[in-house]
């Protein structure tokens, strides 16, 4: 790694958590965006005139391009610098979150949640990366374990605390409240952390992502009665071709 902090002196230890209480609060956000949505729904397929299709997207744009994103994400950080892809993620975070609460319809609303899930996808695999630089192995546990903790909170934090939103505020406010929070965490990494990357620029493969992003392209799952995705379509059809080659080569006397 091409920078790492004096882990033994005071001043770096004081540094190192300061600079980890604003990354689990920056993590935070990342896993109430994941489902803060999911009681917010109503008011915002009224506010926004949504179909129940769209309504579907509004959650689906956010998991979808999370997972999407989350492998090469890393692979960039790990190539370009850890610090510096994540106050991007950041301010792409914040941005989205502007944007999400300023929508003026429900296409412009999917388009600023798969941002958000960009952002979120390039923040998680950063904010771990940079453990190890920020800790030595005796502290590299409770590290890891805060950020996973939050990570996990999250989820069930998410609707409570939308639900508490919403009857006090607008809804744009659910996702405005996401600023503060960026806005320290990208103060935090700018002036505490130091930058870092991988020792081997490895080749960033292309056909893997593209493969593992075509894996996830049976969502958002539409209801019962309706018809799949193409690309649901597309691999029931060559997984029941395949069994279907296996079953008469399997026959006595098959070619």
């Amino acid at each position: 790694m091409s920078t790492t902090l004096d882990l033994a002196s005071p001043a770096a230890t004081s540094r190192r958590w300061w600079t980890l209480a604003a990354l689990v609060l920056a993590v935070l956000t990342v896993g109430l965006d994941g489902t803060i949505l999911s009681v917010a729904l109503p008011t915002l397929g009224g506010a926004l005139d949504a179909s129940t299709g769209q309504l579907q997207w509004f959650v689906a744009a956010y998991t979808l391009v999370f997972a999407a994103a989350l492998v090469p994400g890393g692979m960039l950080g790990d190539r370009y610098g850890r610090k510096k892809l994540l106050l991007v993620s950041l301010l792409i975070f914040g941005a989205a979150s502007v944007a999400c609460a300023l929508a003026p319809s429900a296409g412009a609303f999917i388009a600023a949640r798969a941002l958000l899930g960009l952002g979120g996808a390039i923040m998680l695999p950063m904010v771990l990366g940079l453990i190890p630089v920020l800790f030595d192995e005796s502290e590299r546990a409770r590290a890891i374990g805060a950020i996973t903790a939050a990570a996990m909170l999250g989820y069930p934090i998410g609707p409570l605390l939308g639900g508490w939103m919403l009857t006090r505020f607008d809804w744009s406010w659910v996702f405005l409240i996401n600023l503060p929070v960026v806005a320290l965490a990208l103060v935090a990494v700018a002036v505490l952390l130091p930058e870092s990357r991988s020792s081997s620029r490895q080749r960033i493969d292309l056909v893997g992502v593209a493969l593992a992003r075509g894996s996830r392209g049976c969502a958002p799952g539409r209801r019962r009665g309706s018809r799949r995705s193409p690309a649901c379509r597309h691999r029931r059809r060559t997984r029941f071709r395949a069994r279907r080659r296996g079953r008469v080569r399997s026959r006595p006397g098959a070619r």
